[in-house]
């Protein structure tokens, strides 16, 4: 073992973690089962281990005593050691210390702490890590994962059979695209079985995994083939990715244009057209003029400036794989897509509504909402319902998101989208999410396929029918912490705030290679604001400084519950700060923090997620669900959720955490209790544990779909008519002039009527 392995330092911080959770917590009695669950001892801020007694666990543990030192050395560099004692002796792993801390919060040192009983779990299960990443056609293969690799290049002949150069031209993608990585098993596995399978109009998909394992690759991979198998034939067809929230959209939107861009490289030596792709949703520029919604107007609108003749303007806040920025770029009338730095043209990315409508995309990003009124609308000028005519493929990640009426509504428009397309026999619809339970049950009500036309690609199951196990390990460190009745659970939060902005602002002083950040989950975003407004008075009134010195200006011990002195290790730094705050505020604080939520501009919403996924700031922010699903935030080690939620919202929010090797795979994720009565059935509900287990378990209960609600049939029909209509060039008022006068709304209705009589089921 070697530390310049990543993974050997996560494996020594995890041992570590586990080693003070057994310390920290009162263990709970009971069968042995994939997690630890108990109450974290009263005792529990008192208690360190030395350096000598940590590198003895890792001897043990099977680390020789020269790397021993070197992973601790390195731990505490990055910040992920602290020191809890006046002496400097005694050190907690850096997830324990603020579960610790968190749970001993408090408005002032001589106050009460706001939490009762704080709970805790420990979850540990397996992850691919880069080491894992290593599959790839015409390759090398480590011995036990031939057959893997054998099985992926004889589907990729199958389904490229009859294609002209389909199969090779795959292949070079894969290989070029993969140069510094490739397929761990899971995802060779899934996309070998996609690629085997016929596509039909009777069967559907629904592939699940933890956060963190690779299914976006996986459909992304099988729509690129899709697409390529239609091109190398002569043929034509789009597929579609439909996602939840625009932030998970625009995220995956990089990774898609990256492998577009390796791919029509290629296509262009084998002298064949490029692929095309697209994002539309509420914020794709209607063309570059438009008074409200074109790109002169939304430049202004977020200079301040009246724009010039050529301009160029940030893509969405999208960045390619390798950092590098696209911009829009403006000339004359004419908008393009290209890079920042050295002026490519993308020209296979299609950027404004108006281009959709007369050059459409092959491939479509959207959200569901988008995409119905699209398919009911024949504008020319936008996607419109005749370009759903030639689609193959709808894939619908984080699927469990659509439930209740919502599920329904989604059915409806699938069996809508399937009775219009010209490539019925072929038309597929994939399904993936990382926290549905009862998975073939959920995609039968979503896809309306019988039980035994949905493959189940199962992660667990693949894997063990293999022999497989991955080398990476992820930590979910759970706690469940009830406020007490008397406190407000939005002040903690507040104070919560601070505390961990207060952590990343020293670690960047202190030049720690590590600066750690954190998610407030808040449904709520008048409640947000009023966190935000609490947490800046909170800056004003000069904290932390309760938590650095007392009433008498002396130094709090580093052994204080409530202490955050011991994050300082040097004596100047912690003289400074107790200085500086007995003055003024620290100001630096304020942007460490952010809020993130449908209000705010798309520029700013930009602005913040660029910042969680790279960046020093924010360090810290109030969220509502935008930022729940899918999205990679390497540095995010610390979730906060204020009330309890559904067990799926949970496991994806705290899935947000630990994601990578800078984050030590690990994280914690504090469920915060709001004292109201519906969350008293959950917080004594016995089987708690189990149902916030980041790992899916079998024979969960199932998710609703109201299939059987019949306005939802009804629903369906007079979407089948607004899209015949469509269809036929008939005015639906989806876009441009809505009906204005009785005339006009009896006439709709009359060929509303005659086309649903006129529709075969």
């Amino acid at each position: 073992m070697k530390l310049a392995d990543k993974n050997v330092l996560v494996e020594c911080y995890h041992i570590l973690v586990k080693y003070d959770f057994k310390k920290l917590v009162d263990i709970s009695p009971g069968p042995k089962q994939e997690y630890t669950t108990g109450v974290l001892k009263p005792e529990s801020p008192l208690i360190g281990s030395t350096k000598e007694e940590l590198t003895r666990l890792l001897i043990d543990k099977g680390f020789s005593k020269d790397l021993a030192n070197r992973c601790i050395q390195n731990l505490e560099n990055k910040g992920f050691l602290v020191r809890v004692h006046v002496k400097g002796n005694e050190y907690r792993t850096l997830h324990m210390d603020v579960a610790v801390r968190s749970a001993f919060l408090r408005t002032s040192p001589d106050g009460h702490p706001y939490i009762v009983s704080p709970r805790l779990a420990l979850y540990e299960f397996p992850i691919p890590s880069t080491k894992d990443r290593i599959i790839k056609p015409n390759c090398y293969c480590p011995p036990h994962l031939i057959e893997i690799l054998k099985g992926l290049h004889k589907a990729i002949n199958h389904f490229f059979e009859g294609t002209n150069n389909g199969a090779d031209i795959y292949l070079e993608f894969l290989q070029k695209h993969f140069t510094n990585g490739g397929l761990d098993a899971f995802q060779a596995i899934a996309l070998t079985e996609l690629l085997l399978k016929k596509p039909s109009y009777e069967w559907a998909t629904i592939i699940t995994a933890p956060t963190g394992s690779g299914k976006t690759e996986i459909f992304l991979l099988y729509a690129l083939a899709r697409i390529l198998k239609a091109k190398t034939s002569g043929q034509y067809e789009n597929a579609i990715l439909v996602y939840p929230r625009k932030a998970l959209a625009i995220d995956q939107a990089g990774r898609a244009i990256s492998m577009v861009y390796t791919l029509n490289k290629i296509l262009k030596e084998y002298g064949l057209e490029a692929i095309t792709i697209g994002i539309r949703d509420g914020e794709t520029p209607k063309n570059v003029t438009d008074k409200r919604s074109g790109l002169r107007a939304l430049y202004q609108k977020a200079t301040g400036e009246r724009p010039p003749e050529e301009f160029s303007f940030p893509f969405r806040g999208i960045e390619l794989g390798n950092k590098e920025k696209l911009v829009y770029r403006v000339k004359g009338g004419r908008v393009l897509v290209g890079t920042e730095g050295n002026n490519e043209v993308f020209d296979f990315i299609i950027p404004t509504r108006e281009e959709m409508g007369h050059r459409n995309p092959d491939l479509l990003i959207t959200n569901m909402w988008t995409l119905e009124r699209r398919i009911l609308d024949n504008n020319k000028n936008d996607i419109n319902a005749k370009y759903f005519t030639k689609t193959g493929l709808v894939i619908i990640d984080e699927t469990h998101e659509y439930t209740g009426l919502s599920g329904a509504l989604v059915s409806i428009l699938l069996r809508t989208m399937r009775k219009i397309s010209e490539n019925k026999d072929n038309f597929e619809v994939i399904m993936s999410s990382a926290t549905v339970p009862n998975p073939k049950d959920f995609g039968e009500k979503i896809s309306e396929r019988r039980p035994e036309h949905i493959d189940f690609t199962e992660y667990r199951k693949k894997l063990e029918e293999k022999g497989i196990f991955f080398s990476g390990r992820r930590l979910v460190i759970m706690g469940v912490y009830d406020i007490m009745p008397k406190y407000s659970w939005s002040t903690y939060a507040q104070l919560w705030a601070v505390y961990m902005a207060f952590i990343n602002y020293v670690y960047e002083i202190q030049k720690k290679e590590y600066h750690p950040k954190s998610l407030i989950f808040i449904e709520n975003i008048s409640e947000i604001r009023s966190a935000m407004a609490g947490f800046r008075e909170n800056i004003s009134l000069r904290e932390p400084k309760d938590r650095l010195y007392d009433t008498n200006k002396a130094m709090i011990p580093k052994d204080a519950a409530y202490s955050y002195a011991n994050y300082v290790q040097n004596p100047r730094l912690l003289l400074g700060l107790r200085n500086r705050l007995q003055n003024k505020p620290i100001e630096d604080l304020l942007d460490r923090v952010s809020e993130m939520h449908s209000e705010l501009d798309a520029r700013t919403r930009e602005k913040v997620i660029k910042g969680l996924k790279s960046g020093s700031r924010p360090a810290v922010a109030f969220t509502t669900s935008s930022l729940e699903l899918g999205v990679d935030y390497s540095s995010v080690s610390f979730i906060l959720n204020a009330g309890i939620d559904s067990p799926i919202s949970l496991r994806q929010r705290i899935g947000r955490g630990g994601r990578s090797e800078e984050s030590m795979r690990t994280v914690l994720g504090i469920i915060l209790t709001k004292k109201i009565p519906t969350e008293s059935f959950f917080l004594h509900d016995p089987m708690l544990w189990e149902k916030l287990n980041p790992i899916q378990q079998p024979g969960e209960k199932g998710l609703i779909v109201s299939k059987n609600n019949p306005q939802v049939e009804e629903r369906y029909w007079m979407t089948r008519g607004v899209v015949a209509m469509a269809l036929h060039n008939k005015p639906t008022h989806s876009s441009g002039s809505p009906i204005q006068r009785n005339e006009e709304l009896v006439s709709f209705l009359r060929d509303l009527s005659d086309y649903i009589r006129g529709l075969e089921e």
